[in-house]
């Protein structure tokens, strides 16, 4: 009996490993696409899953997640924001409701951020205190922690902002170095605020 428990644990192991292989290959591919502007290729794989009837509702999830981040390459935020919607009814319908309400949380967070709707951020960030950023992608957090960062500097909070950019930039060394440079321009943007152009320098 005990054999078999171990045997059924390896096979659902096995099955979640290569669920979050093809999500993650997935996820590169539409990446790839938006990068080189084929935004259409974009939207024709994200639907190939959505109208997938063997597709699972965290697969649809993360399609409706994946058309939310092509539209708002494409400064569609209304179309960005209504697909995070979508992303969330499918989510909820998962075992892994904390870690979609995260996300989402944040993503429509980005869009606000990117409106430049700064009431509406305020108010965002004090309903996000309880979000569990261990359940998030390094990238994702590093890239919140450097938007939090912003409006920390724009409320005088200098201290604050300098250990968001702080940590922000240890997430980024190691994640993705090559996105450190738009995390400078926080770190320059903090300086400038502090009179110190010699560390802008």
């Amino acid at each position: 009996m005990k054999t078999l428990y171990i045997l059924i644990l390896l096979v659902f192991s096995c099955f979640i490993s290569a669920q979050n292989g093809n999500l993650k290959k997935f996820n590169d591919e539409i990446y790839v696409l938006n990068s080189k502007h084929e935004y259409e290729q974009s939207i024709i794989k994200i639907y190939e899953v959505l109208y997938n009837p063997k597709s699972s509702h965290y697969e649809k999830y993360n399609a409706y997640l994946q058309k939310s981040l092509t539209y708002k390459r494409i400064y569609n935020f209304n179309e960005a924001y209504g697909n995070l919607n979508y992303a969330l009814e499918e989510g909820l319908k998962t075992d892994k409701v904390k870690e979609v309400n995260s996300k989402i949380a944040i993503e429509k967070f980005f869009i606000i951020f990117d409106l430049q709707r700064f009431e509406k951020i305020r108010e965002m960030i004090n309903d996000n205190k309880n979000i569990d950023l261990s359940l998030i992608d390094e990238e994702t957090k590093g890239l919140y922690l450097s938007a939090l960062a912003i409006i920390e500097i724009i409320d005088g909070n200098y201290g604050d902002a300098n250990d968001k950019i702080n940590n922000a930039i240890s997430i980024y060394e190691k994640v993705s170095p090559k996105d450190l440079p738009n995390i400078y321009g926080k770190k320059m943007f903090l300086y400038q605020k502090l009179n110190q152009p010699e560390k802008v320098e």
